[in-house]
């Protein structure tokens, strides 16, 4: 039974690279709604901008931007309309970026990485790899591996898990979250 939808693009313009993942779950009590972007360069894939907001219906619960000076190594970050400033490591990622740069390393043949995003601070990023699995994807069985990743999110530890190909694409073809409301899957069609 679908609960609603996911959907996430990453796609090159010039010298950057822009993502964008956009969930909408569909309960019998809540609409709820979930937008995350980024903007990285293009080589490296050090964050530029990011942004996320989630809700239910027109209301935000939350909403958070980024700006990320790389040279200056200092990041500008607004969370529900407080601005601070903080350093940052060289090529500091944010989450999304971080995500595809997991993504890339795989389909370069190298081990994931644990590593560190940047959420108005530095957060450890734990990356497990917990086994080969087979998936449906789009109507057809294909080899995955499955990755436990594991991070703090809003006072608490957040431990994701996520499916991905094993071809040479290493599409990201399910993942699985977990919320107050219920754990979430979404697969890719």
């Amino acid at each position: 039974m679908s609960l609603g939808e996911a959907f996430m693009e990453a796609s090159p313009s010039g010298a950057e690279t822009h993502f964008q993942v956009t969930v909408e779950i569909n309960l019998p009590q809540y609409a709820l709604r979930h937008s995350s972007s980024s903007v990285a360069t293009g080589v490296g894939l050090c964050s530029l901008r990011f942004r996320q907001e989630t809700g239910e219906g027109a209301k935000k619960w939350w909403e958070e931007s980024g700006e990320f000076d790389q040279a200056a190594h200092e990041a500008h970050w607004t969370r529900n309309g407080q601005t601070t400033t903080a350093s940052i490591a060289a090529c500091a990622q944010d989450p999304l970026t971080f995500l595809y740069y997991f993504r890339s390393r795989l389909a370069e043949g190298k081990p994931p990485d644990s590593g560190t995003l940047f959420r108005g601070g530095d957060f450890n990023v734990r990356v497990r790899a917990a086994g080969a699995e087979t998936v449906a994807f789009r109507g057809q069985q294909r080899a995955a591996e499955k990755y436990v990743v594991t991070f703090p999110s809003q006072n608490q530890e957040l431990t994701i898990e996520l499916w991905i190909s094993t071809d040479a694409e290493r599409v990201p073809v399910r993942i699985r979250v977990p919320s107050p409301l219920a754990v979430f899957t979404a697969e890719l069609e």
